[in-house]
């Protein structure tokens, strides 16, 4: 038996490589993985997405709108 015949190839992780893509950082995903704003309903990939305190998980362009009206609310 040859060695190449004994090499296992490594597949990537499930959720790379998807058909998917972030609007936000345009990576590909898979659709399981998906998560999508309760503002705007807009879908994003994971690592995009951002943790509000008040609203939960918003997109990237939700959260700037969020942190704006933060901003107006002390004053800023």
């Amino acid at each position: 038996m040859s060695k190449s015949a004994t090499l296992v190839k490594q597949s990537d992780s499930w959720w790379l490589g998807g058909e998917e893509q972030c609007p936000h950082c345009h990576q590909l995903y898979a659709y399981e993985i998906e998560v999508r704003c309760p503002d705007c309903d807009e879908p994003s990939c994971p690592h995009c997405v951002r943790h509000h305190v008040e609203r939960g998980i918003v997109c990237v362009v939700c959260s700037e709108g969020c942190e704006d009206q933060e901003e107006t609310a002390r004053g800023g």
